[in-house]
């Protein structure tokens, strides 16, 4: 029997992928994240426990993450003190091991997207490469798989969870292997409390799949020890919380004041969720005051850019630097009026190269993002007759909800956030699969050469964002 030809383009972009993250993660200090992880990983380290969250900022947040980013801290931390390096190396040291461990963890989460994909095809080489490539090259993930975060680890647990679903369902939904899938559901909930979206999206569609099921085959079992496993697995966090503080969540914003709370928009009124803004996107590209409120906009341009701005592209810009000088600013919590000078900017405050780069990243984001949506349909439509399409389009829409949710709770712009949304990486290829795979003619073979088109420009956007950085970051 002759072997099927290796598809270089698919390992030609996931290698594309792989390189990008590799080469970020050394560039990016470790001091730029989103959010400052080393406390409670520290804690861990240092004091073998794990902290309550009132003890630091992130100390709210699921213990998983931190107890293996502590493993390793500790590791590289007595290394280096073996290798004689004084204390202030070790702990720079301990830190770059911790960045790293996103890496690792975005490079897998890009085969675990492979693994699905083949898992719900079979798909044309040239289909396959372009699905892939586009979660290889989406800017969001690439950052978010050089920061030291605990959502990278998340996106893992979320897509390892949803093949190890498919995989339950393809061998016919033996014990072992749904035990398997619902710990690693349960898994990703003591990573990031957004997992809790995973655990739902799959057990609605085992709940749904065994009631529209014809006559009496209706199996009930893998269900019962899907939604128990994971439970028991991922409830924990919830029950620390009810013995200390007498509720099953908790907020950092419950015990600490933050500049947070006086973002704009401020109230729900205020958010805009009928309009995506994107010609004031393209003439503003970083967070601005003309287009924070609409909530599509905000997680669109965060997919294709870093639009915040201010962990990256701005936290390291000459003309940022002196915009921020000649606002007189008081330090500490933002006043609402502080953020509106902040997100007033004009032209002269921002890097305008870096800005050509967002616009061109954002038009790069356009077809994919129609190609999604797309996708999106077509599966959703088949998902009635078969399980996998059913189990991947209820979780992207599962994950699109994360910040919708926190939005409605919090309502500022740093609550719509797309790395909130990235679990839903595991479903991205195929829903692209679905929507470029159209019958031979003139219309598809456009179509995918203008996706060939996109994802030529998101590599040279993410090379020139590697770039900018290494020149300005140290």
């Amino acid at each position: 029997m002759r072997e099927p030809p290796v598809r270089w383009g698919t390992y030609a972009v996931l290698s594309i992928g792989v390189l990008l993250r590799v080469a970020l993660t050394i560039l990016l200090p470790t001091r730029f994240a989103y959010d400052d992880h080393y406390p409670p990983i520290e804690i861990v380290a240092h004091e073998q426990r794990i902290p309550l969250a009132h003890e630091c900022w992130e100390c709210h947040q699921p213990p998983l993450y931190y107890v293996l980013a502590a493993t390793v801290y500790s590791a590289a931390e007595q290394t280096a003190a073996a290798c004689g390096a004084a204390t202030d190396r070790t702990n720079a040291a301990a830190r770059k091991t911790v960045q790293t461990l996103s890496t690792v963890a975005g490079c897998l989460t890009l085969l675990g997207c492979l693994g699905i994909l083949r898992r719900a095809g079979p798909f044309s080489a040239e289909i396959e490469a372009i699905a892939l490539g586009c979660v290889s090259l989406l800017p969001q993930h690439l950052y978010m798989s050089a920061m030291a975060t605990n959502d990278a680890l998340t996106y893992l647990l979320a897509t390892s969870t949803i093949w190890a679903a498919l995989r339950a369902n393809a061998i016919g939904w033996r014990p072992g292997s749904t035990l398997q899938f619902g710990a690693l559901a349960g898994s990703t909930v003591l990573c990031k409390g957004y997992g809790w979206v995973t655990v739902a999206a799959i057990l609605f569609v085992l709940v749904a799949h065994q009631i529209v099921r014809p006559g009496k085959s209706r199996r009930w079992r893998p269900t019962l020890i899907f939604g128990i496993t994971s439970i028991l697995v991922g409830i924990g966090p919830n029950i620390r919380n009810v013995a200390h503080y007498h509720r099953m969540h908790m907020d950092n914003t419950d015990f600490f004041r933050t500049s947070m709370l006086t973002q704009p928009p401020g109230a729900f009124a205020a958010v805009d969720f009928h309009s995506i803004r994107l010609a004031s996107l393209l003439t503003r590209p970083w967070i601005h005051e003309s287009h924070l409120a609409s909530f599509w906009t905000e997680l669109y341009a965060r997919y294709w850019f870093d639009y915040e701005g201010l962990s990256l592209t701005l936290g390291v810009s000459p003309e940022w630097r002196a915009f921020w000088r000649g606002l007189h600013l008081k330090g500490g919590i933002r006043t609402r009026d502080e953020w509106d000078r902040i997100l007033r900017w004009d032209s002269s405050a921002v890097p305008g190269e870096v800005g050509r780069v967002a616009v061109v990243s954002y038009a790069a984001g356009i077809p994919i993002t129609l190609v999604v949506l797309a996708g999106l349909g077509i599966t959703l439509m088949r998902g009635r007759r078969e399980f996998a399409y059913a189990l991947l389009g209820m979780h992207f829409l599962a994950c699109l909800s994360v910040p919708v949710v926190q939005t409605l709770r919090l309502p500022y712009f740093s609550a719509m956030k797309a790395a909130f949304t990235l679990s839903a990486l595991s479903s991205a290829p195929v829903l692209i699969a679905r929507g470029l795979n159209w019958k031979p003619s003139f219309a598809a073979d456009f179509c995918r050469a203008v996706m060939w088109l996109a994802l030529v420009m998101l590599l040279v956007c993410n090379i020139a964002i590697l770039i900018w950085i290494g020149r300005h970051a140290a």
